[in-house]
């Protein structure tokens, strides 16, 4: 029994040895001078097809890297639109969404700076080409035409037939990217080439992930079965020059059938 008491020395002895040999390679984060790695990625998406030019802005950074920091403490700070001024603090290191003011035009361009626990950073600058449904500034458009049928009281659809004689309602939406909130619409519903304006209204929303909307109730429907023509016209008062009127007006057809 004497030879245990004799070996428990040693133990902590070796403890130290390996505690040793497995920091000595060890870097802190407060000792890291190495900058990390800054991956930024761009995209631009429809958040709704009915209004072609709301859109989705999005950042991505999360690519980025360090050989000490690990990826969830790292931070990232923004210049959406690459002037070289920072739009934000650090924050944390997430895809972002931006609502960008004004819309960019052609290309957008990002830079954004990625810091470590040790305070190095590094800086990243990603361009994209903006897709071609995306409007130009001063230019307003007018989405898709949806057909409601008037039923037992209530809006249902949307619908591609609709009876004889039957009430039916049209939406249509329209984004600005400039206009002010509140600037008025002219607006038409013209049905088989014929300008009617039966139970039309106009709303226009503030924000650019709402759509300006057109509405419009027919309640005696078309008289004849065939395929019939409904077109919506949305518009400022001419306050704003436009490149191109016709993307203003959107045209659909709907089947009319015998009852």
């Amino acid at each position: 029994m004497s030879a245990i008491p004799r070996r428990l020395p040693a133990w902590p002895i070796l403890f130290a040895t390996l505690s040793f040999a497995s920091c000595k390679d060890t870097v802190w984060p407060e000792r890291d001078a190495t900058p990390p790695v800054a991956d930024l990625r761009l995209s631009v998406w429809k958040a709704d097809d009915v209004c072609p030019c709301i859109a989705v802005f999005a950042v991505n950074p999360v690519g980025s890297s360090d050989n000490v920091t690990e990826r969830d403490a790292l931070q990232v700070r923004w210049d959406f639109d690459n002037d070289g001024i920072w739009d934000t603090d650090y924050t944390a290191l997430d895809m972002l969404a931006y609502d960008p003011d004004p819309l960019p035009v052609d290309t957008w361009t990002v830079r954004c700076e990625v810091r470590d626990l040790a305070g190095n950073t590094a800086v990243a600058v990603a361009s994209m080409t903006l897709p071609g449904w995306l409007p130009v500034p001063d230019d307003l458009v007018a989405g898709a035409v949806r057909v409601y049928k008037n039923d037992i009281g209530c809006v249902c659809g949307p619908v591609d037939t609709l009876l004889v004689g039957q009430g039916f309602s049209v939406t249509a939406y329209r984004q600005d990217w400039l206009t002010p909130s509140g600037l008025p619409l002219t607006s038409a519903l013209v049905l088989d080439g014929v300008q009617v304006s039966e139970g039309a209204s106009t709303t226009i929303m503030p924000d650019r992930f709402s759509c300006g909307q057109f509405r419009a109730t027919v309640a005696a429907g078309f008289a004849t079965a065939g395929v019939h023509e409904i077109k919506v016209v949305v518009d400022t008062h001419d306050d704003i020059a436009e490149t191109d009127e016709t993307n203003n007006v959107s045209v659909r057809e709907i089947v009319v059938i015998e009852r």
